[in-house]
């Protein structure tokens, strides 16, 4: 709950509401809702209050399913976007689709497709908002479950507006278009990671990525430097530059991820920048990782990670590095990580050996 307090703070006050509601009589009951409600009368009078006050009733007798709602989409959104980001998320899909339904509704009076009884109609309640941040999701679940969770739910919000085509149906709608459409909300959004945590987060998308990085890191070996190589690739996956290790020359500062960072100043827009992957064969060093930060890039995947490079070196008796071996999360701890990878293991260290041991 201290991770997501926007969230549970506002179940608290819908708890306290619904109480109220089941403490009056109907006749009261349909007076307060009305008063609340988001209708055209309302919203031509009253825009401020009553945008406001519908977010604090639920035009329902039940609580308790607000819990379950409120704990598998609002509070993973609000850790993951922060306090203020979830706030302006939500409250641009709770006020546009509001509009959007409102302003449909007024369409079909004005052509006397529905009663003009119905510029009072009763609207109140939290689903705008929730079917706006669970829209906003979207890019945060993993690209292996992203497109048949996006699938699922419009098929509920177009399914519900052809059993029922009615202005609500339409606002829900509106409100995962525009969850959708706040996706400039999301970049940058990068979650702190332990020091050391195996297979964290690989999903199927990064592996072919990370066996690239593994054929480049042999590429620069068999051209005489280290073991080494990193890709790029862009919010719409598509690889955008390759690059070794080129310390032959005896340029130690010749890392790959390094290249990438500086070349991603010249050629990437901040936002495009911190909505790219960097794919490496090994972990960023300290260096390395603080250029990632510095230019705001986004997620690293590695195929092997710091800790597992330092224990074989070490085990080999190769000599410390005149850097300490820090991995990304104490030098940068705002980015997001995945890796290692135990299917490049063996290979990576193989590899490592035959350039390292003595």
């Amino acid at each position: 709950m201290r991770s997501a307090p926007l969230t549970y703070a506002w179940l608290v006050v819908l708890l306290a509401t619904t109480l109220v509601q089941h403490s009056l009589s109907d006749r009261l009951l349909r007076t307060l809702l009305q008063s609340t409600s988001t209708n055209l009368h309302h919203l031509a009078s009253d825009p401020v209050r009553v945008l406001f006050n519908s977010l604090l009733w639920i035009d329902g007798k039940y609580w308790w399913p607000y819990v379950l709602i409120f704990t598998v989409f609002l509070a993973p959104a609000e850790r993951w976007l922060g306090h203020l980001r979830w706030l302006v998320a939500g409250l641009v899909c709770h006020i546009g689709a509001t509009v959007l339904s409102e302003g449909f509704l007024y369409w079909s009076i004005q052509e006397a497709r529905l009663s003009p009884r119905l510029v009072d109609a009763r609207d109140v309640g939290v689903s705008y908002f929730v079917v706006g941040i669970a829209g906003v999701l979207f890019y945060r679940i993993p690209r292996r479950w992203r497109w048949a969770y996006l699938g699922a739910l419009v098929a509920m919000a177009v399914g519900a507006l052809v059993v029922r085509t009615n202005f609500t149906s339409l606002g829900h709608l509106s409100a995962l278009l525009l969850g959708l459409a706040c996706y400039p909300l999301t970049l940058g959004r990068r979650r702190p990671v332990a020091e050391y945590t195996p297979a964290v987060a690989i999903s199927d998308d990064d592996l072919p990525h990370l066996r690239r990085c593994v054929e480049l890191a042999k590429v620069a070996f068999d051209e005489g430097n280290q073991p080494f190589g990193s890709l790029l690739v862009d919010a719409h996956g598509v690889v955008r530059v390759e690059e070794l290790n080129l310390v032959k020359d005896g340029d130690d500062t010749q890392h790959p991820e390094f290249a990438i960072a500086r070349w991603s100043t010249s050629n990437l827009t901040r936002a495009e920048r911190a909505g790219a992957t960097v794919y490496t064969s090994g972990e960023h060093c300290p260096m390395c990782a603080a250029a990632h930060a510095w230019v705001g890039l986004g997620r690293i995947v590695y195929a092997t990670s710091t800790a597992q490079l330092n224990g074989w070196l070490t085990g080999w008796g190769v000599a410390p590095s005149p850097v300490a071996p820090l991995p990304i999360s104490k030098v940068a701890p705002a980015v997001e990580l995945a890796g290692p990878a135990p299917e490049f293991e063996d290979e990576m260290k193989a590899l490592y050996e035959t350039a390292f041991r003595p």
